[in-house]
């Protein structure tokens, strides 16, 4: 599944509803029929109905829906929730103004998560699992899918091997913060795959540390950046594929012709 920013930073209308990945073929797409999502307008959206200003487009209040994958030998089911507003749509025709309103939504929670892009078989289960931590974080809290991402690139230090804490002149053990991990592994790892992860682990490094002060100016957008820097790490790292297209072509420019015996099985022809 190829890395979709528009799926991710888009909210919806009931006649255009995405079609997200589904969850347990990880083929088809999961979505839904405007006859599958029930809206709900607040209580207190509806008390201002009476005021003399009112108009359609203050309408707010929440949706819940069921998203079906649209392969029928899967049929996985996913609920949504999350929050629905009403916006003016208007346009002009032959100098005379019309609008009209219509429903937006915008997704908060998916039963089961969704993956918002796909997880190889090759990623070791416990940066899987945090991976899946971060789906789930995204549509609720930006500072918590902050974190999230940081932690990940925190156990892809481990699984990489780099020394994580040190004693200090005291005798004390005391742990290496992640910038400097960081910068370990792009020291000791001198691969072209690993000094390009390197630099996009620095800058997740950073959107992870802004996710922690009280303050912060992260928007979705950084989010999404991040989980973008974050699949392509996963695929310099771990996608045994793209690391053997990069293999055939070293042994191609170390011969300086044709291989006399193949480099892998014909699995990969």
């Amino acid at each position: 599944m190829k890395f979709s920013r528009q799926i991710l930073s888009s909210s919806f209308s009931l006649d255009k509803v995405p079609g997200w990945t589904c969850p347990w073929c990880d083929k088809s797409a999961v979505s839904g029929k405007k006859d599958d999502f029930r809206i709900i307008e607040s209580v207190q959206s509806k008390s201002q109905h009476s005021h003399p200003e009112w108009e359609p487009f203050r309408i707010t209040g929440t949706f819940c829906g069921t998203l079906i994958c649209s392969d029928e030998n899967c049929g996985e089911q996913v609920v949504v929730s999350g929050l629905m507003e009403v916006e003016e749509r208007g346009w002009c025709d032959e100098g005379e103004y019309f609008s009209s309103y219509e429903e937006i939504l915008t997704p908060l929670f998916f039963v089961p998560a969704i993956k918002l892009f796909n997880i190889g078989n090759n990623i070791p289960i416990a940066i899987k699992d945090a991976i899946l931590e971060t789906f789930s974080a995204f549509w609720q809290d930006l500072s918590t899918a902050g974190n999230k991402i940081r932690k990940v690139c925190e156990l892809i230090m481990n699984d990489k091997k780099i020394v994580k804490t040190y004693i200090d002149k005291n005798g004390k053990r005391k742990e290496y913060s992640l910038h400097t991990r960081i910068d370990f592994f792009g020291k000791l790892k001198k691969g072209e795959r690993e000094q390009k992860a390197y630099g996009l682990l620095m800058a997740i490094k950073w959107i992870g540390n802004s996710s922690s002060h009280v303050n912060n100016s992260l928007t979705k957008a950084d989010i999404i950046n991040g989980l973008e820097m974050l699949h392509h790490i996963l695929e310099l790292l771990y996608d045994k594929d793209y690391m053997r297209i990069y293999k055939l072509g070293r042994e191609y420019n170390k011969k300086k012709g044709p291989l006399k015996h193949p480099l892998f099985g014909t699995r990969h022809l």
